[in-house]
């Protein structure tokens, strides 16, 4: 009976994770409340960061640059604004 609990918590988990982002989970997680941001300066910043990281992805051949490079400093970026704005809003956990 065990070995079919553990796919099912398994898949369950995988469910749950579809479903909720991480900032969801990490808010339900501390019991704080989520921030929406989709309409703020900062969710159209991080869109913009992401595109330009894409923009310079699909220009590797020209920027001789690593697909890699321009999307680790793009994901730094956001997260450090994310993180700046939570901090600063008392939700440093999340």
């Amino acid at each position: 009976m065990a070995s079919f609990i553990s796919p099912l918590v398994r898949a369950a988990g995988f469910v749950l994770a579809a479903v909720m982002s991480p900032g969801q989970l990490l808010a339900a997680e501390h019991g704080s409340e989520m921030i929406d941001l989709t309409g703020h300066w900062i969710g159209v910043f991080a869109i913009v960061v992401f595109v330009i990281a894409y923009l310079l992805v699909m220009a590797e051949e020209y920027t001789n640059l690593r697909k890699s490079k321009p999307v680790i400093i793009a994901a730094g970026i956001i997260w450090g604004v994310l993180g700046y704005y939570y901090a600063n809003h008392g939700i440093p956990e999340v």
